[in-house]
C-alpha cells in the first residue's frame, strides 16, 4: 500500500463589512471543499458591520463546528480599516502551522476542487506563485487568472 501524501495546512482569510449574505455564501462553498477541514484554517475580519454579519458567521461557524471544523475565527473591528490594513491584520493571524494562505473577498465562491487543484499546482514548487486578479469593466465583468512562474 502506498503512503498518502500529508496534505498541507491552508489559511483562508476574508475580511467582511456589511455583507451578511455574500459572507454566508462564501462559507457555504467553502464548506463544501474537498479538501479536509481539519487541514483549513478560517479567519474573518469584520470591518466594523453595522448589520448582522458577525452574528451570521458566529451562526454559521457554530454549525461549521458541529461538522468538525476546528479552526475558525471571527475578529471584529470597531472600526472600518479599510482592505489593506485589514488584509495585514488577517496575515499577522495566520496559524504558524499554516503553509499556504489563500485571501479571498467575502463575495468570492470557491468551486469544490479549487484548493486540490491551486495546492497540486504549487506544491513542491517554492518558485512558483499564483496571483488571481479581479477587474470589471462598464460592459463586462472578467475574471483574469495569471501564473507567474519566477
Amino acid at each position: 500500500m502506498r503512503k498518502s501524501k500529508k496534505l498541507p495546512f491552508v489559511s483562508i482569510v476574508i475580511p467582511t463589512r456589511n455583507r451578511k449574505k455574500d459572507i454566508a455564501k462564501c462559507l457555504y462553498f467553502i464548506r463544501r471543499l474537498d479538501y479536509p477541514n481539519k487541514n483549513i484554517e478560517i479567519i474573518i475580519w469584520d470591518n466594523g458591520s453595522t448589520d448582522s454579519t458577525r452574528k451570521e458567521v458566529s451562526r454559521i461557524f457554530a454549525e461549521m463546528e458541529k461538522e468538525g471544523w476546528k479552526n475558525l475565527c471571527i475578529i471584529q473591528s470597531n472600526v472600518n480599516l479599510g482592505g489593506f490594513t485589514t488584509r495585514d491584520e488577517l496575515f499577522k493571524r495566520v496559524g504558524r502551522e499554516m503553509a499556504y494562505v489563500l485571501s479571498l473577498d467575502d463575495d468570492v465562491f470557491l468551486p469544490r476542487d479549487s484548493l486540490t487543484l491551486l495546492l497540486g499546482r504549487l506544491q513542491g514548487n517554492s518558485r512558483q506563485a499564483l496571483l488571481v486578479l479581479e477587474r470589471y469593466t462598464s460592459r463586462n465583468q472578467t475574471r483574469l487568472l495569471t501564473e507567474l512562474d519566477l
